[in-house]
């Protein structure tokens, strides 16, 4: 958008655009986000093909340094980063029950395979982001990508603005995907209060089990409380976006929230209790899972920037450079 517009500019309009866009996409059927999975994947894939055009049209023209190997503070926002883009323990019970051929194997072949797309994905981008930009690369790359609105014009500002555009059909293709875990319980819950409303109703004879308030409410409108769900989950979120302006700051404090809660107590938990795992060495093991995962998500919490003045200074232990006359 024009930043000489004060309206086209405003970030809360288009966050209310995007949430009422995003909101119906919550009521599709799953088979449909198949679809727009689909895109989101094709996507991605474009904007890593711009991101290689960037970098192969500044090499050409200019030396570019940056740090082979290095270590600091930002490996920890590093981390945090990962687990927010790779964990979707949340997603994997409503996601099963909607697979056609439901079966472990059959999931976990799925899930391998996205798996091992992602971590070539991931690597690639973060590696050809930092040589391309640098150690100042914005948390949101797409920042960094040349615009339309730029005085200075390549053959890339409109390619790269396409991607900007399609990073909007990537974002609404996945919003269902992570309501869809938080809304379940619901659903659940008010098909069960549905079923007794029903059954009560069925009652032959003078005298009927009397219904509560809650089990009226669902018996008139059957996906009321659902549809306040997914209502209360996007207008929260759109009011979040109103005030929390830094992505990659957001992100790096949702990775370490969720590092401690998903990775490490919840599945500790889980496997005492339900397992009944209770050799020494198994309680051990659990114990080391939940201690570090709940230790790594305090450190996510103190260090949520990237901290590439590091990368300049001592944390760097390999610099190198590429491009015209570039030297190792």
């Amino acid at each position: 958008m024009p930043t000489d517009s004060a309206i086209l500019s405003d970030k809360k309009l288009w966050a209310a655009v995007g949430t009422a866009c995003a909101i119906p996409l919550c009521f599709l059927n799953t088979k449909y986000l198949a679809y727009s999975s689909a895109l989101s994947v094709l996507v991605n894939i474009y904007v890593f093909i711009i991101l290689i055009a960037i970098f192969s049209t500044d090499t050409t023209k200019e030396v570019m340094e940056f740090c082979y190997v290095g270590f600091g503070p930002g490996l920890v926002t590093f981390s945090s980063l990962m687990q927010y883009g790779v964990i979707i323990q949340f997603c994997v019970l409503p996601m099963y029950e909607e697979m056609a051929d439901r079966r472990p194997a059959a999931f976990g072949q799925a899930l391998g395979t996205a798996f091992v797309f992602l971590f070539i994905l991931f690597a690639a981008f973060a590696v050809v982001g930092y040589m391309t930009f640098g150690p100042t690369v914005d948390s949101d790359v797409l920042a960094n990508f040349p615009g339309i609105h730029e005085a200075h014009k390549t053959w890339l500002n409109i390619p790269s603005n396409i991607a900007k555009l399609g990073m909007i059909a990537v974002v609404l293709g996945v919003y269902p995907l992570m309501v869809m875990p938080m809304i379940k319980p619901v659903r659940e819950y008010e098909k069960a209060l549905y079923e007794d409303a029903r059954e009560a109703r069925a009652v032959q004879g003078e005298v009927k089990p009397e219904l509560s308030d809650m089990e009226q409410l669902v018996y008139k409108s059957p996906k009321m409380l659902s549809t306040v769900a997914v209502f209360t989950v996007a207008l929260t979120s759109m009011a979040m976006s109103f005030v929390v302006t830094g992505l990659g700051e957001l992100n790096a404090a949702s990775g370490a929230f969720q590092a401690s809660f998903f990775v490490g107590i919840f599945p500790s938990l889980i496997a005492y209790y339900l397992l009944e795992l209770n050799s020494t060495g198994w309680q051990v093991a659990l114990f080391f899972l939940f201690l570090s995962c709940c230790t790594l998500s305090c450190m996510g919490f103190a260090f949520v920037d990237n901290n590439y003045e590091s990368l300049e200074g001592d944390g760097c232990m390999w610099r190198g450079s590429i491009g015209r006359n570039a030297t190792a």
